[in-house]
């Protein structure tokens, strides 16, 4: 009699643990890894990949159209000459130098922008600037050709 009772409680166990062992393999390890905490990320880059993506191909902010438009820039550097002046006929006072700006990349290399300073701004820098002085600079980034000492013209830069 009590073979008879055990019996279908073992056939009922096994029909289980078939059951379970079915379901094991469908929730792998490797489903199961893949959780919600995986989207945060030590990466050096920052975020996830999704993330990375994103900001990658996401629109670039609107520029409004503007019929004359300017490269702003801004420099940090040390003057490199003292400040000489600008004499024009229509009564302007001015101020031009030349900026040292050391790479952000290589601080052993930089570059030198000639520097241009109109009336009020013009009058402030000769009481107060001097050769080696470090200082910020913003404006309008400008070009112009000059010749050099084979004749040859070299593009030089002007804010």
């Amino acid at each position: 009699m009590e073979t008879n009772r055990l019996r279908p409680l073992l056939n009922q166990a096994i029909s289980y643990s078939s059951q379970l062992h079915r379901l094991r393999f469908i929730s792998s390890s490797a489903i199961v890894g893949q959780r919600a905490w995986g989207f945060f990320s030590d990466d050096p880059e920052g975020g996830s990949a999704v993330y990375r993506h994103v900001l990658k191909f996401q629109r670039p902010s609107t520029i409004k159209y503007r019929s004359q438009l300017h490269n702003s820039v801004s420099f940090i550097g040390t003057i490199n000459r003292p400040l000489t002046r600008i004499n024009i006929g229509n009564g302007r006072f001015g101020v031009h130098t030349i900026l040292n700006v050391k790479t952000y990349r290589d601080y052993n290399q930089s570059f030198r922008v000639l520097l241009k300073m109109w009336d009020e701004m013009a009058e402030m820098s000769v009481q107060h600037l001097k050769p080696n002085d470090l200082i910020y600079v913003s404006g309008h980034l400008g070009s112009y050709a000059m010749a050099d000492e084979t004749e040859d013209f070299r593009m030089n830069y002007k804010v």
